[in-house]
């Protein structure tokens, strides 16, 4: 019932478990914050909804929250890899939040599409999806202080790491923005794909390619491995899309001024193409 709100960018999920192997303190943390501790217990956009396993009711809910309007725009890019890196969060305000307590930004990764064992209990044999797994800015977030002139943008980073054992190509990010006194969400994302905020993408059979160290603090290598009789080119770019620096794929040492996000790609003489990101920062 959820998925296609999610699909069209309506809907930010998140789904919290109390016991098990899904708990941790950030889900702990938030259910204190709500105050809940059974299931189902239904939250949208931090208003409780009484709902139980009523899927028409849930959808009259969500389909009544999006009517309100929201103020506060939450955009986020990833430079790192599948198994560490940085999160840059861009949190724009268009007019005075008129928030009742302090305003703080939360966000997750999330992992989908897991298989849940005995240790979940009558969960067992299900597929869970959203599951909150690290938190780059701290399980408690950070406070968002908006003073004006809007519109206004406060922007924020947050380092993340990867366990190995979760799967990459099912892990998103969601972020939202609450207010800490009458638990109300002001807006909220959810990317559904790490590798695709990440810049990882076009992975191709026979081709190899990495860029590192992620972070670096300027200076990086590229190694990378083509089939036989295969000429391949490398491009550095801005987050712009501005090309900064073009050479073969025989060399191995690149360097950049500008801390921030980039990224490189290999492009072969076939047209096939592999992109990795990169963050510079010291």
């Amino acid at each position: 019932m959820m998925q296609p709100y999610v699909d069209s960018g309506d809907m930010a999920p998140l789904m919290l478990f109390y016991s098990g192997p899904a708990t941790w303190n950030f889900v702990n943390l938030l259910s204190g914050f709500y105050g809940t501790g059974y299931t189902p217990s239904f939250f949208c956009d931090g208003v409780f909804e009484n709902i139980g396993w009523n899927q028409g009711a849930c959808q009259n809910a969500i389909n009544a929250r999006l009517t309100t309007p929201s103020y506060l725009d939450i955009d986020a890019t990833i430079g790192g890899d599948e198994t560490s890196g940085v999160v840059y969060y861009n949190i724009t305000a268009e007019q005075d939040l008129e928030s009742v307590g302090m305003v703080r930004l939360i966000s997750v990764l999330v992992e989908t599409d897991v298989a849940a064992t005995t240790g979940w209990g009558g969960y067992n044999g299900q597929t869970i999806h959203w599951l909150p797994r690290m938190a780059p800015l701290g399980t408690t977030g950070v406070q968002l202080e908006y003073a004006g002139p809007y519109p206004q943008t406060i922007s924020l980073q947050g380092e993340y790491t990867i366990d190995p054992a979760w799967n990459f190509d099912n892990m998103g990010l969601l972020t939202f923005a609450i207010d800490y006194s009458d638990k109300t969400v002001f807006n909220a994302s959810y990317y559904q794909s790490l590798a695709t905020i990440m810049g990882i993408e076009g992975d191709v059979p026979n081709l190899q390619f990495s860029v590192g160290p992620n972070p670096s603090t300027g200076s990086f290598s590229v190694t990378c491995a083509l089939p036989d009789g295969v000429k391949a080119s490398v491009d550095v770019f801005d987050v712009s899309g501005r090309c900064i620096e073009s050479a073969s794929s025989s060399r191995t040492a690149f360097s950049v001024q500008e801390t921030g996000l980039y990224f490189v790609r290999l492009s072969t003489d076939n047209g096939e193409s592999i992109t990795r990101s990169i963050v510079v920062a010291r």
